[in-house]
């Protein structure tokens, strides 16, 4: 996704905007409720690690609120990510650890 490849949220008011942004989308995605998209870098120590994505029935604006709260919810899913993955390295070392001994 444009959010994954440029690290940067993708904010779509109405279906619409998306669909002629990605014109491909038309005939490869079923489009069935949704009708807003917003989609944020899940960003990691300033590397992109994966998106949140999330759509709406309806069409939404996204005020400066909106996105500052999802801003802030995307970062904190990324910092979240990372300590697992922290946390399953450190089990793996001590598990390597505990093996060789």
């Amino acid at each position: 996704t444009v959010a994954f490849a440029e690290g940067v949220p993708l904010w779509m008011s109405d279906l619409e905007l998306w669909l002629d942004r990605f014109p491909i989308l038309r005939t490869t995605t079923p489009i069935t409720r949704t009708r807003a998209i917003a989609t944020l870098p899940l960003v990691v120590q300033g590397q992109t690690v994966g998106v949140l994505g999330l759509s709406f029935p309806q069409p939404r604006q996204f005020d400066a609120e909106q996105r500052a709260f999802l801003t802030t919810l995307s970062g904190l899913i990324a910092g979240a990510l990372e300590r697992a993955r922290l946390d399953q390295t450190a089990r793996e070392s001590a598990r390597k650890q505990h093996e060789s001994l």
